[in-house]
């Protein structure tokens, strides 16, 4: 969805930020600025996701893995 009104707007988008016409940037420039915000969001959540895909965890074996590992660097260990 994201992505689809960058697609759409990217013409009005660079054509209003040159314009004189306030009211096609009063429309047109927050709705980029949230689009890019959310598809960001998108792309690290779903980022996120492919790591724990890759490396077979759920979120909760996560965050256990990462207090697991920063016990051993305090103590001087490697974790594997």
């Amino acid at each position: 969805c994201c992505v689809f009104i960058i697609l759409v707007y990217s013409l009005e988008f660079d054509e209003s930020i040159f314009s004189l016409d306030t009211a096609a940037k009063e429309c047109i420039v927050p709705s980029m600025v949230i689009s890019l915000s959310i598809l960001l969001a998108l792309c690290c959540l779903g980022g996120f996701h492919i790591l724990l895909v890759f490396t077979n965890q759920t979120t909760i074996e996560f965050q256990g893995n990462l207090m697991k590992i920063r016990a051993a660097r305090k103590n001087g260990q490697r974790w594997d």
